[in-house]
């Protein structure tokens, strides 16, 4: 299973490593709908746990095929972090969060990749194709003295063409759907989930990604 290491920060890359351990030695994958080989697929209203809407993912996987596949790892609010992957036949889509104080400035963060940003949050588009968002999340009740809430993102249909072309660019098939499933987990997760303090202020739309750098 691909994960996006490259696109989050120290503490970010900790936390996936350590969940890919986790699901190479327990993983449990289920069936979230059920289709044969010949049959459109049906993507859920919801996903991750009934956390993140499933609007924004049709784009990122096969339209036809098996059923969709998903396997969470540490998605519960008293943990550090978790991941959710989605998956149909060997194509797959994957979201990472953390959360914690972030040490790193804004321009330090932005300078791993292409500047990204929705709204007050900001990160970047690594060259593997993978996007990270950092949003504020201070004194946000569950999570107390965590100032940062971190989402990752990847999709095997975005890092295939980019390893074709060489780098990311603004006609890389399926980037755009995978600024929207960025966004879409950002506002999930900040707003409704962890609700974090002027979550709510977060845009509609894709994450934008600034290529004029």
């Amino acid at each position: 299973m691909n994960m996006p290491f490259s696109s989050l920060n120290s503490h970010g890359r900790a936390l996936a490593a350590a969940l890919a351990l986790v699901i190479i030695g327990a993983g449990t994958w289920w069936a979230i709908t059920s289709a044969r080989s010949e049959d459109a697929i049906r993507v859920p209203t919801r996903v991750c746990k009934d956390r993140i809407s499933g609007r924004e993912i049709a784009p990122l996987l096969p339209t036809k095929g098996d059923e969709i596949e998903e396997e969470e790892v540490g998605f519960t609010i008293t943990g550090p972090g978790g991941s959710c992957q989605l998956k149909v036949g060997d194509q797959d889509a994957l979201v990472v969060y953390s959360h914690g104080t972030e040490k790193s400035s804004r321009e330090r963060i932005q300078s791993k990749g292409i500047p990204a940003s929705l709204g007050d949050a900001y990160g970047y588009l690594s060259d593997e194709g993978e996007i990270s968002l950092s949003i504020s999340c201070a004194s946000s009740a569950p999570v107390g003295d965590k100032d940062r809430l971190v989402v990752g993102t990847y999709a095997s249909v975005v890092q295939s063409n980019v390893r074709a072309s060489g780098e990311p660019n603004k006609s890389t098939k399926g980037l755009r759907a995978l600024s929207a499933f960025t966004a879409q987990a950002a506002r999930d997760l900040a707003q409704d989930w962890f609700k974090c303090p002027g979550a709510d202020r977060l845009p509609d739309g894709p994450v934008t990604i600034h290529w004029e750098r």
